[in-house]
């Protein structure tokens, strides 16, 4: 996989903008985050990867430290250049894919409760759950100042998607689940 370099700390968030909960996540993080953030650390910056993002996202008041990267081919590189890789999901539904390629690329995510919900993860081993700005922040900070604990979180993230959310695997538990319903019939 490429990567792709920002040349500076970089957190992300990814997602269609043709969603209602990722349009309120992007929301959230431009009014609410990123102020705090980029008033905390000044060389932090802030990337949105995904398609047809709106005027008041690409045209945003922070100029070259919040970047937009629309309508790609490939989300790998980018991801894979990020420090920190955030879902901040308030409601919808889904399968909760963004996150399940996050933790594929081995990066330390940062999701809600919500973003989170159905997946098998853990808080403070495979993923970081917040709920609020502040959480989110202090989240932000503490992962970009212990690249220790970023990196542990990252690959236990990889792990566990390779344990339980591969094809392969998948299929397995499939199959098992098959074959306890075939011992065991409803009647």
């Amino acid at each position: 996989i490429e990567v792709y370099d920002y040349g500076k700390p970089t957190i992300l968030f990814m997602g269609s903008f043709d969603h209602a909960p990722n349009i309120s996540a992007a929301k959230f993080l431009l009014n609410h985050v990123i102020p705090e953030l980029f008033m905390r650390n000044e060389n932090v910056i802030f990337v949105f990867v995904g398609r047809n993002p709106p005027s008041w996202l690409t045209q945003n008041q922070f100029k070259e430290r919040v970047k937009v990267f629309a309508n790609v081919k490939d989300v790998r590189p980018f991801v894979a250049g990020a420090d920190v890789v955030v879902a901040p999901i308030f409601h919808g539904s889904g399968t909760r894919i963004k996150i399940l390629e996050y933790m594929s690329l081995g990066k330390p995510v940062i999701s809600t409760s919500k973003g989170a919900e159905g997946l098998n993860v853990k808080d403070g081993q495979n993923i970081l759950i917040r709920n609020s700005r502040q959480e989110f922040v202090l989240a932000i900070l503490q992962l970009l100042d212990n690249t220790a604990l970023a990196k542990k979180i990252g690959e236990n993230a990889r792990k566990s998607v390779k344990k339980e959310y591969m094809w392969r695997q998948i299929a397995d538990n499939a199959l098992e689940a098959y074959k306890m319903f075939g011992k065991h019939p409803r009647k």
